[in-house]
């Protein structure tokens, strides 16, 4: 069996339709049909494993009921390193190896099921570094950074931490970085720290995540107990979807989730999941957007006409919408009409601050460029300009937040 068949049993119009049977057709493809119809179906594998590689002890026995594919079985496996007599008390196997269970009497349909488990394992060994990089991440600890970095430790200027996915994102806010810039490293991730030019009252850290809406709350996760932030940012380039220009900028009032959904006969149904960031974060935001000043902090200097900002949705997939007649294009003109701009990290952002909710976070988009008329000329143009004026707006926030106290 090739790995990755996709199910495309029911495509074809038939004169008649017999009663579903598990055949080796549908075994063929039952990855597939898993894939698209459970929700969060990969996510849950990451998560048993995750699970199994916490609590598991010497000689637990593990267990994964109603095992279809026995993808959680090897995301346990994987986790633990159950081997030899430990994998056959945790299965109930005999010591012979003799064929047992249903599929016994199908040796064909064993044989592809035999196959699939090994495109599974294949797939399974490139996720186990990252499930079990997030099980360190997931770990409460006691934050481990020196204790002049959080807050209220001899100084009494808060934290913000800034995140950047790309470069070009993150040399555009270390501009707006005061000498001395100082170095911090936790569990390898690397942050440069300092205070912002012209801006009193914080302290600043930046980090660049990586692309990822995962990564990007992980990495959240991750500064919480070294900075102790009473701030948090995520800053960036977007793709416009409607009724903005390029170097915009867009501050997300809310976030969609747009890659959740149910695959069936009757075709694709969206289950977008929603993030809001922080209310008085918003408020001061809508304040900077009115008393438009924040242009005036764009370097090297402003330009004509000057950039326009919004507060209004924004949506999050993994996936480049490269046109605006792309299948992800309808799908959000169907399901997220309101939202202006298009990204990869924001609702994973959203979903760390969520879980600690001391932590006030914003999202704060430039727009790079548009759904239709992309080109890479225009990207090495607008990419550093709209990471410039995404800063700009970045900078002109905190000093907003930092009077709102004098």
């Amino acid at each position: 069996m090739s790995p990755g068949a996709r199910d495309t049993l029911y495509d074809r119009l038939m004169p008649a339709v017999d009663g579903f049977a598990f055949d080796a057709r549908v075994a063929q493809v039952f990855p597939d049909m898993i894939a698209r119809s459970v929700p969060g179906y990969g996510l849950s594998l990451s998560l048993i494993s995750l699970l199994a590689g916490r609590h598991a002890q010497p000689a637990s026995l593990l267990f994964d009921l109603g095992c279809s594919l026995g993808a959680a079985t090897l995301a346990m496996r994987h986790a633990v390193e159950i081997i030899g007599d430990n994998m056959q008390r945790a299965l109930n196997l005999p010591a012979s190896g003799a064929a047992v269970g249903p599929l016994s009497e199908d040796r064909q349909l064993a044989a592809s099921f035999r196959q699939r488990l090994d495109d599974e394992i294949t797939r399974l060994d490139a996720a186990v570094t990252s499930v079990r990089t997030a099980r360190d991440f997931l770990t409460v600890k006691t934050p481990v950074g020196p204790s002049s970095l959080r807050r209220g430790a001899g100084s009494r200027e808060p934290w913000v931490v800034i995140f950047t996915a790309l470069e070009v994102e993150y040399e555009a806010v270390r501009q707006y970085l005061a000498d001395p810039v100082g170095q911090h490293t936790e569990r390898g991730t690397v942050y440069e720290t300092g205070a912002i030019t012209g801006v009193r009252d914080w302290r600043v850290a930046i980090a660049q995540t990586g692309p990822g809406s995962t990564t990007a709350g992980v990495q959240l996760e991750r500064a919480i107990p070294v900075f102790d932030p009473e701030v948090a940012l995520f800053l960036g380039v977007a793709g416009g979807r409607k009724d903005v220009a390029l170097g915009d900028i867009v501050v997300a009032d809310t976030i969609y989730d747009y890659e959740r959904g149910k695959s069936t006969l009757k075709g694709y149904q969206p289950r977008m999941r929603t993030r809001s960031p922080a209310f008085g974060l918003l408020q001061r935001a809508r304040l900077v957007v009115r008393q438009k000043r924040w242009q005036q902090r764009i370097r090297p200097s402003c330009p004509q006409p000057p950039p326009t900002a919004f507060v209004k949705p924004i949506v999050t997939g993994g996936k480049v919408v490269a046109h605006s007649r792309s299948a992800v294009a309808r799908l959000l003109d169907q399901y997220a009409s309101d939202a202006l701009a298009v990204e990869m990290e924001g609702h994973g952002f959203l979903e760390g601050a969520y879980v600690n909710p001391g932590v006030d976070a914003l999202v704060i988009r430039g727009i790079s460029d548009l759904l239709a008329g992309k080109d890479k000329v225009s990207d090495d143009y607008w990419q550093p300009a709209a990471s410039r004026h995404a800063a700009a707006f970045a900078a002109e926030l905190l000093r907003s937040i930092g009077t709102s106290r004098s």
